[in-house]
Parts: C-alpha cells; sequence; structure tokens
C-alpha cells in the first residue's frame, strides 16, 4: 500500500510540475514577445529623422529616372512638388526622448519577467514571487 501510495503522490506531482512549467513557459513567451516589441519601437523612436533636403532629392531623383524612361520625355526636369517637409521641432525631440525613456523601462522591465519565468519554468517546483507593476 506504501509503494502505491508513493507511486501515486510521484505521478501526481509530476503532473503539476509539468503543468506548471508549461504555463511559466507561456509567460515566459509572452514576455518575450513584448520584449522584442519595446526594443523595436526603442529602436525606431532612436533613429535619426530623415533630413528634408535628402527626401527630397531621392524623390525627384525617382521622378527623373521614371519620365526618362517615358519616349519624348529626355528634355524634361523632375522637381520637387509635393508637400514641404516640416524638421522636427525641440517640442517634438523631447516628446521622442520621453518616450525612449519609457520604451527603455519597458524593455527592463520585460526582460526581467522573461528571465524570471524562464528559470520558473526550469525549476517549477521553486516559489515564485508575485509581479511588479508594469511602468506606464
Amino acid at each position: 500500500m506504501v509503494l502505491v501510495l508513493a507511486i501515486a503522490l510521484s505521478m501526481v506531482c509530476g503532473q503539476w510540475g509539468w503543468r506548471m512549467s508549461n504555463a511559466y513557459g507561456l509567460k515566459a513567451a509572452y514576455h518575450t514577445a513584448q520584449e522584442m516589441n519595446a526594443r523595436l519601437t526603442l529602436r525606431i523612436i532612436q533613429s535619426p529623422p530623415p533630413s528634408s533636403t535628402r527626401i527630397q532629392g531621392l524623390d525627384s531623383g525617382r521622378i527623373m529616372s521614371a519620365m526618362a524612361s517615358v519616349p519624348g520625355s529626355k528634355d524634361l526636369l523632375a522637381v520637387w512638388h509635393g508637400p514641404p517637409i516640416e524638421e522636427p521641432t525641440p517640442t517634438d525631440l523631447q516628446l521622442a526622448l520621453r518616450e525612449a525613456a519609457k520604451c527603455e523601462d519597458l524593455v527592463i522591465y520585460h526582460s526581467r519577467m522573461r528571465r524570471k519565468y524562464e528559470w520558473a519554468a526550469w525549476f517549477p517546483w521553486l516559489p515564485v514571487c508575485s509581479d511588479p507593476p508594469e511602468p506606464k
């Protein structure tokens, strides 16, 4: 009887450990995706804005090459006639810096949560502390 009880108890504990490991693995995958999303957003925010003269030059070159392929248009000159491209103001740059700081906080938070749940998935029998609130 004692042997049957020990086998049954070990099976129940094994199933519980398997379920907890899967649950922690799903949480780790969620935080991995959120971390990658925050890193991508941070990279986009921190990339330098394109200058208006560079954009105008690229678009003028595209228009010119497209017009050059049309018969009879070799003497036409393509000039930028699109809407004016505005340079970012200092206020826009300050807002971008604030957003970058928020994204950095999110990257740190989700990175810590990912590592925590990866560890918990490997060792599901150890206690896991509650999550801190997500930064805003």
